[in-house]
């Protein structure tokens, strides 16, 4: 499957089913009806924004320590990148992250106000290997979730760096780069997906900024500082305890192959 064909499924099926290819994973979501749109238009803002430019470089490789060179999703080993969030939804993230980008935990606190209701957001998603974790600290529950093709692009990425197979997964999904501009400090690449209403601004892989429109609203995450190859508290890419996780499994998972993406 080419993932272009990948865009018509979102597009053709996203009333049953709107599919996620978020910065952690790919998975499918509830419909996005108005009974649920406040919890499920977080996803859909990641699905349009970060995660179409990172999609193709979002897997980490269980190699072996001595393995060389390392899988890598950035061009950096290590970052603390702190992000303001406005639009439908207002607030924060900050994300950590170390191994090239392979040990990466977002922390989200938002708020977003829709038809006279209000709904805060408190979460933590955690890529660690082979497992992606998510965690709602509003009610201390959690999911745990085999990360998407892992296997897969093990086999065929051999020493491919990951970063490089972003832009072609941008490419192959319409993307085109407009420019350059610069955001936090950092000379930054601008890609936009028109067919998506989406711009993503990217340094050395790492998005610095993300703009959205879905339905008439918009959406922004934009990075306002940043720091790159420092130390990383361990406490931060680590599961808290006292978190009760329910195993899900991804209805995806063996239904999409990457082959293609590293085709030249």
């Amino acid at each position: 499957m080419k993932f272009s064909q990948v865009r018509r499924i979102y597009y053709r099926k996203g009333c049953k089913s709107l599919m996620m290819l978020g910065n952690f994973g790919v998975k499918c979501i509830a419909p996005l009806t108005k009974g649920n749109f406040m919890k499920n238009y977080r996803f859909v803002f990641y699905t349009l924004g970060v995660g179409l430019l990172v999609f193709g470089i979002l897997f980490e490789s269980a190699k072996p320590l001595h393995s060389s060179p390392p899988m890598k999703r950035y061009k950096v080993k290590s970052g603390i990148v702190k992000y303001k969030v406005s639009g439908m939804q207002e607030g924060t993230e900050i994300v950590y992250f170390d191994k090239w980008g392979m040990l990466e935990a977002k922390y989200t606190q938002t708020e977003m106000s829709m038809m006279g209701m209000k709904q805060k957001t408190n979460t933590l998603t955690l890529l660690d290997g082979e497992w992606t974790y998510t965690v709602d600290f509003n009610t201390n529950t959690g999911t745990k979730m085999k990360t998407p093709l892992i296997d897969e692009l093990t086999k065929n990425a051999k020493n491919k760096d990951l970063t490089d197979v972003g832009k072609k997964m941008m490419q192959d999904m319409g993307g085109k780069k407009i420019g350059m501009e610069k955001v936090a400090g950092k000379l930054c690449e601008v890609w936009e997906i028109k067919s998506m209403n989406s711009k993503t601004w990217v340094w050395n892989g790492v998005p610095f900024k993300n703009v959205v429109g879905f339905g008439g609203m918009n959406m922004a995450s934009v990075a306002e500082s940043a720091e790159f190859n420092v130390t990383i508290p361990k406490e931060k890419v680590t599961l808290p305890k006292g978190i009760t996780f329910r195993e899900m499994q991804n209805p995806l998972q063996n239904k999409m192959m990457p082959g293609n993406m590293f085709q030249q």
